[in-house]
């Protein structure tokens, strides 16, 4: 696994095929149905392979996961400023806070865009003695 240099926190985030508009053209591009986004890369981090799921409702996701050494400080600040980009183009959802069913340490926060939905999560995963943040894109069924 490869952990990322705290030196690397640049976190305005691109895809090379909407690098020129920015992050708001990363979540079109993510919430697009049909749209051929595999990967999203943020400046300094590199690119990270995402996967499309379907849910049983009919939306239609983009999950993305950059990993970090457990609980550094560094995975803490990522998730601040992706939750930053993701805020400028994005308007914050207000939800109930979900359950956990571990003892790890868990934080998401929700965002309307487009009529889709966007989270972004910190989570320890102790067994794997890592930390990571996820950006998730999700589109809402018609």
């Amino acid at each position: 696994m490869r952990w990322i240099a705290p030196a690397l926190l640049s976190l305005a985030a691109s895809v090379a095929s909407a690098e020129a508009g920015g992050f708001c053209a990363v979540l079109d591009e993510g919430l697009s149905a049909g749209t051929g986004l595999r990967a999203v890369t943020l400046p300094g981090f590199g690119e990270v392979a995402c996967k499309r799921s379907l849910g049983l409702s009919g939306a239609r996701s983009l999950n993305c996961a950059w990993p970090f050494a457990y609980r550094v400080a560094e995975a803490r600040a990522a998730f601040e400023a992706l939750s930053a980009d993701v805020e400028n183009c994005a308007v914050p959802a207000r939800a109930p806070a979900p359950g956990v069913n571990h003892p790890d340490s868990y934080d998401l926060r929700l965002y309307s865009y487009q009529g889709g939905a966007v989270a972004v999560s910190l989570k320890d995963k102790a067994a794997l003695r890592e930390t990571y943040v996820f950006l998730r894109m999700e589109t809402v069924p018609e």
